[in-house]
C-alpha cells in the first residue's frame, strides 16, 4: 500500500501492516494516536473488518473518549467501533453473565470500611492500636489487596502490610470478598480479576466473548498488569488479531500492578511481530538527545533511538544550588519571567508533598499555578497535625484533645484514662498516677508527666517561629519521628520533610491564630487552584507520574538528587529501572526548554546529584549545558 498522506514510512507500515498480532514500540511524540486512529480506518476500509468486530481498550476514560473523538474526526461516517478502558470493558463483559448481572460497584470509602471492620474483626484494639493508627493500617491492606488482584503475587502483596497483618492476610481478603458477596458487590479492582474468573469458569461463556472481536487493539501496553493480560489473552481465538503500543521506557506504575514483563510474554506467547516508531515531532533535537543519553542507561529496553524531527535545538540547562534555598529562589524568578513572557512552564516533582510544599511557597510569593492533581494539605499530615496540637497545648494547656494526641509523642506511660477529671488534664494525670503508687512505673509517670507540663510552659514562651525547634530537639519529637519509621524509610522521609516544611512555614509569625489563618489560605488557594487559573499564568505543578502523556513548552525539575531521584534509600534494581524510567518520562514532557536543577549541599553535608544526570554531567557533549 502507497504511503498515506500526513504519515511517516514508520507509521505507514504500522497502519498498512497485514492483519495479525503486532507490538508497535511507540515513542515520545511519535505521533502513536495518529496510527492508531489510521490503523483502525484501515481495518475497515482496506481490510474489510466489519467495525463492530474491532474493540480499542486504553487505561483511562479521558483516553478511551479521546481516542473515539480522534478516529470519528478521521473518519466521514460514523463506524461502530468499540472503544473503552480496561475496566469498562472488563466490567461489561462480566456485567454479561447472568450470575453476575446484578453487582454494583463498592465505592472506595465503603470499601475501606469494609476492610476497617475486617481488621476489628480478626484483631484485638490493643493490637491494632500497637500497629498504626486505623486510618494507616486500612490504607495499607486496601493496597495490598488491589496489588495482588491485579497481579496475583502475594509476597509482594505482603510486603505492602506492617507485620502484624501479613500472617492474616490471606484469611482478611477472603473474609472481604466473602462480604462483598453477601452484599452484591464488586470494587474497581474485581472488574478486571472477577471477569479473569469468569471467562476460566464457564468456556461457554469465554467462546460468545471470543467471536465479538477479531481485531483488539491496545494503547499504553507498557502499563498492563498480569491479570490484565491474561484476561486479554481470554478474549482471544486463535485467529484474533492482537495489535498493541506501547513503550517499554514508560512503564512508570508498577506500583499499580502494571509489569513490563508482559510486553515480552506477549511477543512470545502471541508469536507477535515488532515496528519501531523513533521520530519525534514533540521535542527540539537537544533534548531528545539527552533523554536518549539517559534511558539508554537502562535494562529491560528494546533497541531503539529516538530522532527528533524539530529543526531547532532548543535549550538544555543543568545547575546546580549550594543550597535548597538558592535553588528556589531561582525557581521563582524563571516562574516570573515564564508568567512575564506568557510561557507554558510546568514544574514536576518526585512526590504529592514537595508538590505542595513549593505550592505554598507560590501561594506566599502571589504566582499563580495549577494543580489538578487530586491533593490532600500538607497541614493535615499526621505530623502537622502533631505539631499543632503541642502549640494548642502550650497555649492551653485545658485543651483536652490537643493534650492527648501529644502524651505518647514521644512516649511517656501516660494514659489517656490519666487526663479525665474537670481540671487541665495533665495535672489530673499528676493526681492520678500520684494517687497510686502501685502502678507499674507510677514514679516514672509522674515524673514524665512532669516534665511535659515544664516542656509546654517552655513551648508557650519560646519566640513563635523557634517553638517548632525546640518541639522538634529538646522535646524529642524529631527523634520519635525517626524511630517510629525506622522501619520505613519512605515514610520517615515524607514526615520530617513536613517538619522541615513547618519549620520554614512558621518563619515571620507571631501567633498560632496567625498560622492557622496562613493555613486556611493556602487551602483556600488550593481548592482554586484549577484549570482557569493555569490559562491565565501557564504555570503547572505535578509529580511526574501525573505528567505522563502531557507536554509543554517548558519544563523544570527541581531536586534532582540522591534520595529524590531515584526516591528513597537502597533501592532494588527492579525500583531503580522504574524509576530511572519515571525521570525519562519527565524530561520527555519538554518541547522547547529542559532545566534540571541538584544541590550540592555544603563541605559538611554534601548532596549527590542524581545519579540519572551523570550520562550529562560526565558527557562532553553536554558541557555546555552545566550552569
Amino acid at each position: 500500500m502507497p504511503e498515506q498522506p500526513g504519515l511517516n514510512p514508520s507509521q505507514t507500515k504500522a497502519v498498512n501492516a497485514p492483519p495479525g498480532n503486532l507490538l508497535l514500540l511507540a515513542g515520545p511524540g511519535s505521533g502513536k494516536t495518529f496510527v492508531i486512529t489510521h490503523r483502525i480506518l484501515t481495518l475497515i476500509r482496506d481490510f474489510g473488518v466489519p467495525p463492530e468486530e474491532i474493540l480499542v481498550i486504553t487505561f483511562t476514560r479521558d483516553a478511551a473518549l479521546h481516542m473515539q473523538e480522534r478516529f470519528q474526526k478521521s473518519s466521514d461516517f460514523p463506524y461502530p467501533v468499540n472503544f473503552g478502558t480496561f475496566h469498562s470493558v472488563y466490567y461489561h463483559i462480566l456485567r454479561s453473565s447472568r450470575k453476575q448481572s446484578a453487582l454494583k460497584l463498592l465505592k472506595e470509602n465503603e470499601k475501606k470500611a469494609v476492610l476497617g471492620d475486617c481488621l476489628k474483626s480478626r484483631f484485638s484494639r490493643a493490637e491494632l492500636s500497637e500497629a498504626g493508627s486505623r486510618d494507616t493500617l486500612v490504607t495499607s491492606l486496601c493496597e495490598a489487596v488491589s496489588y495482588y488482584k491485579n497481579t496475583m503475587e502475594e509476597a509482594e502483596s505482603l510486603a505492602l502490610l506492617p507485620e502484624l497483618l501479613r500472617p492474616a492476610f490471606s484469611d482478611l481478603l477472603s473474609e472481604y470478598d466473602r462480604i462483598k458477596r453477601r452484599r452484591g458487590r464488586i470494587d474497581f479492582d474485581d472488574m478486571v480479576y472477577e471477569c479473569r474468573a469468569a471467562l476460566q469458569a464457564d468456556e461457554g461463556f469465554r467462546r460468545s466473548w471470543q467471536e465479538r472481536f477479531s481485531h483488539i487493539l491496545v494503547d499504553e501496553f507498557q502499563d498492563i498488569g498480569p491479570v490484565q493480560y491474561e484476561t486479554l489473552k481470554l478474549l482471544c481465538r486463535k485467529e484474533t488479531a492482537v495489535f498493541c503500543v506501547g513503550d517499554e521506557n514508560q512503564s512508570i506504575y508498577r506500583f499499580r500492578g502494571a509489569h513490563i514483563g508482559c510486553m515480552q510474554l506477549f511477543l512470545e506467547e502471541f508469536g507477535a511481530r515488532t515496528l519501531l516508531l523513533e521520530e519525534n515531532y514533540r521535542s527540539a533535537y537537544r533534548l531528545v538527545e539527552a533523554s536518549n543519553a539517559v534511558i539508554e542507561t537502562g535494562k529491560e529496553r528494546f533497541e531503539k533511538h529516538l530522532r527528533s524531527q524539530r529543526k531547532e535545538a532548543g535549550e538544555l540547562k543543568i545547575r546546580g544550588f549550594a543550597a535548597d534555598t538558592e535553588q528556589e529562589a531561582y525557581l521563582m524568578g524563571r516562574l516570573r519571567e515564564a508568567v512575564k513572557n506568557g510561557r507554558e512552564t510546568a514544574v514536576l516533582f518526585r512526590t504529592n508533598l514537595s508538590m505542595q510544599a513549593f505550592a505554598g511557597r507560590l501561594t506566599e510569593q502571589g504566582i499563580r499555578y495549577v494543580m489538578k492533581e487530586i491533593a490532600t494539605s500538607i497541614y493535615s499530615h499526621p505530623v502537622a497535625s502533631d505539631v499543632f496540637a503541642y502549640f494548642r497545648a502550650a497555649e492551653d494547656p485545658g485543651d483536652r484533645e490537643a493534650v492527648a494526641r501529644i502524651i505518647a509523642k514521644p512516649l511517656r506511660y501516660i494514659s489517656r484514662e490519666a487526663l479525665t477529671g474537670a481540671g487541665e488534664p495533665l495535672e489530673n494525670a499528676l493526681r492520678f498516677y500520684a494517687a497510686r503508687p502501685d502502678l507499674p512505673h507510677a514514679a516514672e509517670r509522674v515524673e514524665r508527666t512532669e516534665s511535659l507540663i515544664r516542656q509546654l510552659r517552655m513551648l508557650g514562651k519560646a519566640p513563635f517561629a523557634a517553638r517548632i525547634w525546640y518541639l522538634r530537639r529538646s522535646i524529642g519529637y524529631e527523634a520519635w519521628v525517626r524511630m517510629t519509621y525506622e522501619k520505613d524509610p519512605e515514610k520517615c522521609r515524607e514526615a520530617l520533610q513536613v517538619l522541615d516544611f513547618l519549620s520554614r512555614d512558621c518563619e515571620g509569625l507571631r501567633s498560632l491564630g496567625e498560622w492557622k489563618e496562613k493555613q486556611k489560605d493556602y487551602e483556600a488557594h488550593l481548592g482554586q487552584a484549577n484549570a482557569a487559573g493555569a490559562e491565565a499564568c501557564g504555570i503547572h505543578l505535578m509529580t511526574a507520574h501525573a505528567s505522563k502523556g502531557l507536554e509543554f513548552e517548558t519544563v523544570i525539575l527541581p531536586d534532582c538528587n540522591e534520595g529524590v531521584f531515584p526516591y528513597g534509600r537502597m533501592v532494588s534494581d527492579r525500583t531503580l529501572q522504574e524509576e530511572l524510567r519515571l525521570f525519562y518520562v519527565a524530561m520527555t514532557r519538554a518541547k522547547d526548554r529542559l532545566e534540571m536543577y541538584y544541590l550540592t549541599g555544603s563541605v559538611e553535608r554534601p548532596r549527590i546529584p542524581s545519579r540519572f544526570l551523570r550520562p550529562l554531567l560526565e558527557n562532553q557533549a553536554f558541557r555546555d549545558c552545566l550552569g
